[in-house]
């Protein structure tokens, strides 16, 4: 019977609770930060002047926001090398005159074929939220030398989830490394 007197003072004392239990302030926060997932079948070249890409977002005006991934030999100054290495998103990232530090943080290792994902949080380069509004989503393909591709996608950060299909726009109208990059898609959660 001791431990029965032990257990009816720990109930009594609010130091015994039930399983599963919690309070207001350990519970989980419901609401989540609004990001847009953008997804794309890579599908890995053989050779060389290939499998370059970017993926980066700006706003409806046109103005850069961020870079969401580049590929290493590209954001490590290969466009310096290459001139038709990704010349839509160099101009338009400034990557000539950003630290490396900045593209450090962007680049990665060309990936192995099959479909990639970059999520982005809906944040500036300076880290704070951006506003409700119109962006565009870009991602750019140098598919072998000079052929090229630009995928555009048109967003609106709002209340709603939606999910839109970038439009393809060819430097050249066939290319024997047309495939690299498959259909991309862009989701937006709220």
């Amino acid at each position: 019977m001791h431990w029965f007197h032990e257990l009816k003072f720990f109930l009594a004392a609010g130091i015994f609770a039930a399983a599963g239990a919690m309070s207001a302030a350990d519970a989980p926060d419901k609401k989540t930060s609004p990001s847009v997932t953008v997804s794309l079948p890579y599908v890995r070249q053989p050779g060389r002047a290939s499998n370059q890409f970017a993926v980066w977002v700006e706003d409806a005006k046109g103005n850069f926001i961020r870079t969401l991934y580049v590929t290493n030999y590209t954001g490590q100054g290969g466009f310096r090398i290459r001139k038709d290495c990704l010349p839509t998103w160099v101009r338009r990232s400034g990557a000539a005159t950003a630290a490396k530090a900045e593209l450090d943080a962007v680049s990665g290792a060309t990936p192995a074929t099959g479909t990639q994902n970059y999520v982005w949080d809906c944040t500036g380069a300076d880290g704070k939220t951006v506003p409700p509004g119109r962006y565009r989503i870009f991602v750019e393909g140098t598919l072998y030398w000079k052929s090229r591709v630009l995928y555009t996608a048109n967003i609106t950060l709002g209340k709603e989830p939606s999910t839109v299909r970038a439009m393809p726009q060819y430097s050249v109208k066939s290319s024997s490394h047309s495939s690299m990059l498959g259909t991309v898609s862009v989701a937006c959660k709220p």
